[in-house]
Parts: C-alpha cells; structure tokens; sequence
C-alpha cells in the first residue's frame, strides 16, 4: 500500500523591516524560499537549535581558498543540507561551480544552481558569492529558468 506524502503548508517569511503601510513586511513564495535557502548557505552548522547539522557555512571557503574545495564536495553537502526544504527543491539538477573573479584575482565566484518549484513552477535559484579587494564578501541570486550550466 502506497501511501502518498502530504504536502506541508507553505507559509511565507516575516522580516523585520515595514512595508509601505508600516507592517512588518510579509515576503512571497519566492523571496521566502531565496533567504531560506540563502541563510542555509551563509550560516554555521548549528545555527538554528533544532536542527544543529543545518547550516553550509560558505563565508569560510570564501575567506580560506587554500582548503581548495572541488565543487562536487559542496554540491554532495548542498544536496544532503536542501532535504531539509523538500517541499520546494524538485532535486537533481543541482550545480557548483567556481568562475574568475575580475575583482580578486586569488578568490573566484562561488555559483549554486539549485532547483526549485515556485507556485509549481520549476525554476533555478542562481547565487553567485565572491570576496572583493577589501576582503569583503559580496553576493547576489536571482531566477532562472535554466541552470547556469546549461
């Protein structure tokens, strides 16, 4: 007997911040999954108590190129950190890569293509992190219908 999985409620983030009528602002579907999945990246193992292993701790590749991780080790550890959000990653076609940094010759960009369902649309959430001149990390993300490596 197969018994189907039930789908968890979807429920948007909070922030701190006000909207334009001085609420707290109520992020939608898709800025909620991109910081959910952006903090999972940027945080410590740990930071979140009750789950302790949660948590990819990417500044530190970041800061420490001579650890010189291959990009399969980070995408084998963002597949297992992603099981934790399974009701929007439609698994599989998960990418890392590194690319030239035209602002640090010594620290490339980090690129994670991952992909998501967004109201059961597939999309890939493109994060793209790098060390400037000055040491300091900068990043962005965005969507795409495709992975950055196709």
């Amino acid at each position: 007997m197969n018994k189907k999985r039930k789908e968890k409620p979807f429920m948007n983030n909070i922030g701190i911040s006000l909207d334009h009528f001085n609420r707290p602002k109520v992020y939608n579907e898709s800025e909620t999954i991109a910081l959910d999945l952006f903090t999972l990246l940027m945080n410590r193992p740990g930071f979140f108590p009750s789950n302790p292993k949660l948590g990819m701790d990417i500044p530190r590749f970041l800061y420490n190129f001579t650890e010189n991780v291959p990009p399969r080790v980070l995408k084998q550890e963002l597949i297992r950190q992603c099981r934790y959000y399974e009701n929007v990653i439609q698994g599989g076609d998960f990418q890392v890569a590194y690319i030239d940094n035209p602002d640090n010759s010594n620290c490339p960009i980090l690129l994670f293509s991952i992909p998501t369902i967004v109201r059961e649309e597939q999309k890939h959430l493109i994060f793209a992190m790098k060390r400037d001149q000055n040491d300091n990390i900068a990043y962005n993300y965005g969507w795409s219908n495709e992975s950055f490596m196709n």
